[in-house]
């Protein structure tokens, strides 16, 4: 009877009631976190009447897809739409002889539409809830009560993931995806890789060989760079599995490695079954180096790699440069977000693609009261290589076993092309597209 009497309440106040009545118990927001955005459930329209509800019944138990994050959704909450009241009278009507009541309602009275919100003890109640509502009531939109927050002051921040043409940029990937990546294993050959939010979903293997007895000790390099390397390929990929080989080392203000330790490194990936490896590096050709690019290659073990920064007419930068006799390496350059090249890029035939690599943000890192380091904006084809390595990752999520060379021939193939008409030394192929690469 109580349950009878809240309803009727509710209803008075959807449809006699200002533009949003408020009952005791509503939710407020959480801290902080990235921004969600999801689309809405099954829409449906309703002309009155509604009579698919004379038939509802509880549908068997629907599977529960993965949790979102806690800080994207406002205290557990679930909203519901619907564009005619007499839909929404008979949906909550249903809900109220099972004793669940909405905490909130409006009636939004230019586009017609109801809300009812509901609150619910903790995030995996709330997805079970959304998971068997979308089912059994298809004549509404239900959905989480996401939080959006204000960008204000942020300008620039992000570009890249619309520019690459992400699927679901800023939202949760479908759930076979994210299984598919928590397959994956990416190596970096970089400097040591700090925590940071974007690298959350991520697992994270890593091996110092700085300090190896076989070669001359020296201080590790400042963590900035392979933390920055890391978070953006989870930015792309976000389950990916990441295995570091910690290699470089810190000469005056620069972060050095050399061949012993790089194929040491290379080495150490390999006994950890990696698919891929990103080196955000570059330097001289070296025959060793070289052989040891040829043997991945054999392994089908796909090179993604940074063009180098020292401008047009420099020298070949390697083992990028390999990539002009490679087929299964990738040599990214760098891009701003209107497309221009970064003008400290290098330029060559063995230039492959190109990625965002100008002022890009990466997140802050922990580390200790000398080592971490805030959030800040970065430039460098080492930025761009790293979103060519979470494409790669998100690639060879759904095309496991495949040859490297399948994968860098179609990551060329649906580039859209920038600068003169077809390839170039200047972009290669083209702006690195992972939607298209990703279709059918």
């Amino acid at each position: 009877m109580r349950a009878v009497v809240m309803l009727a309440l509710l209803l008075h106040g959807l449809w006699f009631g200002s533009a949003w009545a408020q009952t005791a118990g509503g939710g407020g927001g959480r801290g902080p976190g990235g921004a969600s955005a999801s689309g809405g459930g099954n829409r449906g329209g309703g002309n009155g009447g509604g009579g698919g509800f004379n038939r509802l019944q509880p549908a068997a138990p629907a599977p529960v897809a993965p949790a979102p994050q806690r800080q994207d959704v406002d205290s557990d909450q679930l909203l519901l739409l619907s564009r005619d009241f007499n839909t929404t009278r008979q949906v909550l009507a249903t809900l109220a002889a099972e004793s669940v009541l909405p905490v909130a309602t409006a009636r939004l009275r230019t586009l017609g539409w109801d809300l009812a919100l509901f609150q619910w003890p903790d995030t995996a109640t709330a997805q079970q809830r959304l998971q068997q509502w979308q089912q059994r009531f298809p004549q509404v939109s239900v959905d989480f009560n996401h939080l959006y927050r204000s960008q204000g002051g942020n300008e620039g921040r992000e570009y890249a993931l619309d520019m690459l043409g992400l699927p679901q940029a800023g939202t949760a990937a479908p759930a076979p995806r994210r299984d598919a990546l928590r397959q994956v294993r990416i190596g970096l050959l970089d400097t040591r890789v700090e925590a940071t939010d974007w690298l959350r979903q991520a697992t994270l293997t890593r091996r110092p060989f700085i300090q190896d007895v076989a070669s001359q000790p020296e201080t590790p390099a400042h963590p900035a760079h392979g933390t920055a390397i890391a978070s953006l390929v989870a930015r792309v990929a976000p389950q990916v599995r990441l295995f570091a080989a910690e290699v470089m080392a810190a000469r005056g203000a620069e972060a050095v490695t050399n061949s012993y330790r790089l194929i040491q490194g290379v080495d150490w990936l390999l006994s950890h079954r990696v698919q891929a490896i990103n080196m955000s590096l570059a330097g001289r050709a070296d025959r060793n180096l070289a052989t040891t690019v040829d043997e991945l290659m054999q392994r089908n073990v796909l090179v993604i790699a940074a063009a180098g920064n020292h401008g047009r007419g420099a020298p070949p930068a390697y083992p990028a440069a390999y990539a002009g006799t490679r087929a299964g390496m990738l040599a990214v350059t760098a891009v701003d977000a209107d497309g221009r090249l970064y003008e400290q890029a290098n330029q060559g035939a063995y230039v492959t693609l190109a990625a965002p690599g100008v002022q890009i943000w990466v997140p802050a890192a922990g580390g200790t009261a000398t080592g971490a380091f805030g959030a800040r904006y970065v430039s460098g084809t080492s930025y761009a290589s790293a979103y060519a390595a979470g494409a790669v990752a998100q690639w060879l999520a759904m095309h496991p076993g495949q040859a490297s060379a399948a994968a860098t021939r179609r990551l060329r193939d649906t580039a859209r092309d920038l600068g003169p008409t077809g390839r170039d030394e200047a972009y290669g192929a083209g702006l690195l597209q992972i939607g298209a690469a990703l279709g059918p």
